[in-house]
């Protein structure tokens, strides 16, 4: 993933997969971004999502109704029935969520109109209520209301959230630590036309604030990250590798 600030030339790029820290360097190199940032745990990035993401669950229901044609009581046990069917969905889970939020939406239009536009409806609301709130959201969005022509809910949906704290994950510390790494060996690596006596280090050791100028191996259970030799590496706070090219 890259990311560039053209004001000031600056651009970044965010390394993750196995494979992309081993070939990071030279990449950056080859298309001009200043920095690679290598996160904890490159190799399992997606997985770690997956496993701190919050759970959602979305129901939908066609209804194509005008609302002033729409009893107060169906528009309830539909949205009723949404609630309880993604409660459900997240119990069966059997993942433990903290807290749980429900947001029900219309997406409405005008009589004849092709295109809708969503609108944060309540179960409990009549007609006039819905109507007023599909016109509010239509003259936000294009200027004016076409009042003399009814209002249609086209479909009913309810979005059921369950929210997990990240707490497992790591937290940030405090920069500074002026100890350098000490690597636990070395080996010959080829870096552009000459061999290199280049140390190797377990991520394990690099601490918040530590740096070191490359070449560089760094190693961990999940990458390798390749630091060349005309290249510096920084600990950030989260405990993120920041490379840079001279």
């Amino acid at each position: 993933i890259y990311q560039c600030d053209w004001s000031s030339d600056v651009c970044s790029s965010d390394l993750f997969g196995g494979a992309g820290p081993l070939h990071g360097g030279a990449l950056i190199r080859e298309v001009g971004v200043s920095t690679m940032l290598v996160p904890l745990y490159p190799g399992v990035l997606c997985a770690l999502g997956c496993v701190y993401a919050d759970l959602r669950y979305d129901l939908s229901q066609t209804l194509e109704k005008r609302v002033d044609r729409l009893e107060k009581s169906e528009l309830k046990g539909i949205l009723q029935r949404q609630r309880e069917q993604g409660l459900a969905q997240l119990k069966d889970s059997q993942v433990p969520i903290d807290q749980h939020t429900i947001e029900h939406k219309a997406d409405m239009a005008y009589a004849g109109q092709i295109h809708t536009l969503p609108v944060a409806i309540e179960p409990d609301w009549d007609a006039t209520r819905l109507a007023s709130a599909f016109n509010a959201a239509y003259q936000e969005k294009f200027g004016n209301v076409l009042a003399d022509i009814p209002v249609m809910i086209v479909n009913l949906r309810t979005v059921v959230v369950g929210t997990r704290q990240a707490s497992a994950l790591p937290q940030a510390v405090q920069q500074g630590s002026a100890a350098k790494p000490v690597a636990q060996g070395h080996r010959p690596v080829h870096f552009g036309r000459q061999w290199h006596d280049t140390p190797v280090f377990d991520r394990a050791v690099l601490q918040p604030g530590m740096t070191l100028d490359g070449p560089a191996i760094i190693e961990q259970s999940d990458t390798t990250t390749v630091i060349e030799p005309d290249m510096t590496l920084r600990v950030d706070e989260h405990g993120n590798l920041l490379v840079k090219v001279k």
